[in-house]
């Protein structure tokens, strides 16, 4: 995690893995994570394919979707090791 230096009198930003994911792909953060955690899956691939796919807000029924598909390969990975 890194500090972003201030010079413009505003405050200080975080700059963590997911911060720097979701400037990236920001679509419906909260409702990515919830997935995630629900889904036992990383949530930055998730924003990563939300980006990709450009989805907005209320389509959180396509986030499920990538959620799954990450599990489903996740398994498949696992299987083939």
């Amino acid at each position: 995690m890194a500090l972003i230096p201030n010079s413009t009198g505003r405050p200080l930003v975080t700059v963590d893995r997911e911060t720097l994911t979701l400037g990236y792909a920001a679509s419906t953060p909260h409702s990515s994570e919830r997935t995630a955690e629900q889904y036992g899956v990383d949530v930055r691939p998730i924003l990563m394919e939300c980006g990709q796919r450009r989805l907005v807000g209320g389509q959180e029924d396509l986030i499920v979707d990538i959620a799954l598909n990450l599990t489903t390969a996740d398994a498949a990975r696992e299987a083939s090791i």
